[in-house]
């Protein structure tokens, strides 16, 4: 199995909780890995059953794919009944107000105002507003150097050369004076090059400074205007009519800033991206992006290809995130990369050769990887039939191993870097452990669906083992990760790894904290409703023991979670809302109204063997000793708490409760800078520090 040579599809043996209690994790983990389970090679799944596309007085949204979260929260029990709960709750009436109110998304309606605004950007005051921004010629030379040299790995749409000679036509030669910049405005194309510019100085000084005000010098300035002026360039240019290689690349150039830095695009407003991913596309096909062309310049033959397949790349990765149908047909592309043996001065587009080629190897690793995904996403974007559920097991057994033998495991990854540690070397750790999470996040939405498929069939055994497999991930890979992430990012990936990867983290370990609160919902209502559905005394019944055992270690975990979603939001406004969000859940889960409401909830009445709740100990337990050994010790003065008597009515009105709908990458266009903190003390996650001090 590590070889990566072959594989297995598992029959369900006679006992599928027959994992032993006596080996490590890390063991625990590969025996998982490869493993998954079908009861019959007929058996059929439907995704898009079970799915509630609206509750009740719902506003109407835009509809959602099978993976993305939203799309998961109403079909599976646990987090639906904690979603119809709050909307059905009668806490209203005690508040005083419509809590439906708070679940009105943001208008992203335009005005007309906004539409004349759009359309009288005249030159004269588009042209002004880039002067009044631009910094010195000093400062820009200098931050498209460290674009270049650092942040071009991430975003390898441009050439060196080209964009260079360019520059010196528009902003001045390459000198290092503090003389302001005068730009040149020439040809037509030349407010895209300069949107390009404002979008890449913006990049380039956050990578570079810390303080990402962000500061270049005493009182030059390089802001998140820069954005929004970049946009207004890009207005200049009509989408439905004919377009330039130029003003595509400076609207891709705008989705990669989004998609690299969405931490700091602090006024999106891109809820469906696939939308604009789509507009991509279809603007590549009309350039003929995605035919191999002969120009007699080999670094444009060697660009255009690559776009195309950085293009190609995330549409994938977008589809595979909301489960939304592929944009780019690979059928309809004859463009082929060029290899890294085949790189050289005349057909890189970076001056540095070694730094190109590590851009085109990934880019071959990774797309070559997306294969057995996209055979995975045909079988759950088919709207029309069912699927059977021993194909997609052995297409999700091919990933599994293919990315354990290409990328390994989690820890492998987390090796503290050096201070001789180079940009390429820097570049492969971030693309491994960022295409390692996102697989790994695309495969528990998998699981999830096929734990909820089989809760419904009454397969219990099946449904637990799945469960397992989300646990064993979310817990005993991913949570021994995120406290030295948190803490000390640089240390494994530097200044571009904070850059790069903090949003990604956040958005990976929020999702995860929301998958375990579901696990957490079902284990209370186990516990609520342990004599009606076990028929034993709680004091005489060992499952009771474990159950409780369970939600206890389980609570522990999620607390870590929170500590590290709590030290983010200190550094990280769009982080804040997600935090209130999350204590807000936990305040339900402690109301014996929650599951009151809910008696009659079949689904979470299934019930658990005293093996599977003492695995799901031993995973809590192992992780936690992992985390407990790590020279990451917790701080008790920064975990975020949730006060057993904290005013209802105070959460939801901090909390903008249209959140509860949104996915990992939507958050951002909801939440914007107008943040309150719910200031919370003496949870029931009170006593996570005492782990680590016993």
């Amino acid at each position: 199995m590590r070889g990566g040579s072959s594989f297995h599809i598992f029959r369900l043996p006679d006992d599928p909780d027959s994992l032993l209690l006596d080996i490590p994790l890390s063991e625990i983990l590969l025996k998982l890995n490869g493993k998954n389970l079908f009861s019959s090679k007929q058996e059929q799944i439907n995704f898009y059953e079970r799915y509630t596309t609206r509750l009740r007085d719902e506003p109407m949204e835009i509809e959602y794919g099978p993976l993305a979260w939203p799309f998961i929260e109403r079909k599976e029990p646990a987090l639906h009944m904690m979603l119809k709960y709050i909307r059905d709750s009668k806490m209203n009436k005690d508040m005083n107000l419509n809590i439906l109110e708070f679940f009105q998304a943001p208008s992203l309606r335009v005005t007309a105002n906004d539409q004349a605004e759009c359309w009288h950007e005249t030159t004269n005051t588009i042209l002004l507003r880039i002067k009044n921004i631009l910094p010195s010629r000093k400062i820009a030379w200098k931050l498209i150097s460290i674009f270049f040299q650092h942040v071009y790995i991430f975003m390898p749409i441009l050439d060196e050369i080209s964009f260079r000679e360019e520059m010196k036509r528009i902003i001045g030669p390459e000198e290092y004076s503090t003389n302001n910049i005068n730009p040149s405005i020439q040809k037509i194309d030349d407010f895209a090059v300069i949107g390009i510019l404002l979008i890449l100085l913006r990049i380039a000084s956050l990578q570079e400074y810390k303080n990402y005000g962000c500061y270049v010098s005493d009182n030059e300035h390089i802001g998140s205007e820069n954005i929004d002026v970049a946009i207004m360039c890009l207005r200049r240019y009509n989408f439905m009519g004919q377009i330039s290689l130029c003003v595509f690349q400076c609207a891709f150039f705008l989705k990669l800033y989004q998609k690299v830095c969405p931490a700091f695009h602090e006024d999106s407003q891109n809820r469906n991206s696939k939308v604009y991913n789509g507009m991509l596309v279809q603007m590549a096909y009309s350039l003929g992006l995605n035919k191999n062309s002969h120009l007699t310049d080999q670094r444009m033959n060697s660009l255009r290809r690559k776009i195309w397949h950085l293009l190609v790349l995330f549409d994938i990765i977008e589809s595979y995130s909301f489960g939304s149908p592929l944009t780019a047909n690979r059928l309809h592309s004859t463009s082929r990369l060029i290899t890294p043996n085949e790189i050289d001065d005349n057909n890189s587009n970076n001056l540095d050769c070694a730094l190109e080629r590590s851009v085109v190897r990934h880019l071959i690793t990774l797309m070559d990887n997306m294969d057995p995904l996209i055979d995975i996403l045909d079988k759950i974007l088919d709207v029309k039939g069912q699927t059977k559920i021993s194909s997609l097991v052995n297409s999700i057994i091919k990933v599994e191993i293919r990315i354990s033998t290409c990328f390994g495991f989690l820890k492998e990854n987390l090796v503290p870097i050096s201070e001789h540690t180079s940009t390429v070397e820097i570049h492969d750790k971030i693309h491994r452990i960022k295409s390692l999470i996102s697989i790994k996040i695309f495969l528990l939405s998998i699981y999830q669906h096929l734990a909820i498929h089989f809760q419904h069939t009454k397969n219990i055994r099946l449904a637990m083992f799945y469960r397992k497999k989300i646990q064993c991930i979310t817990i005993g890979e991913m949570l021994p990760l995120v406290l030295p992430l948190t803490k000390d990012m640089r240390n494994y990936f530097g200044n571009l790894g904070i850059l790069v990867i903090t949003s990604f983290f956040f958005q990976s370990i929020y999702r995860t904290t929301l998958l375990n609160i579901e696990v957490l919902i079902q284990l209370n209502y186990q516990s609520y409703y342990f004599t009606d559905i076990y028929s034993e005394k709680k004091n005489e019944s060992s499952v009771y023991s474990y159950l409780c055992k369970a939600i206890e270690k389980l609570e522990k975990c999620i607390g870590i979670f929170i500590l590290c979603i709590s030290k983010l939001s200190k550094e990280y406004n769009y982080t804040r809302k997600p935090k209130d969000l999350l204590n807000a859940y936990l305040s339900i889960l402690k109301k014996d109204d929650f599951y009151e409401s809910n008696a009659n909830d079949k689904a979470l009445k299934m019930k658990l063997t005293t093996d599977y709740l003492k695995q799901m100990c031993y995973i809590y337990d192992a992780a936690l000793e992992e985390i407990a050994d790590s020279p990451y010790g917790l701080d008790s003065a920064e975990i975020s708490y949730c006060n057993n008597d904290i005013d209802e009515k105070y959460i939801f009105s901090s909390t903008d409760l249209a959140t509860l709908n949104f996915d990992t990458t939507d958050y951002l266009s909801l939440f914007g800078n107008n943040y309150n903190i719910v200031d919370v003390n003496n949870s029931f996650f009170a006593d996570v520090e005492g782990l680590f001090q016993s």
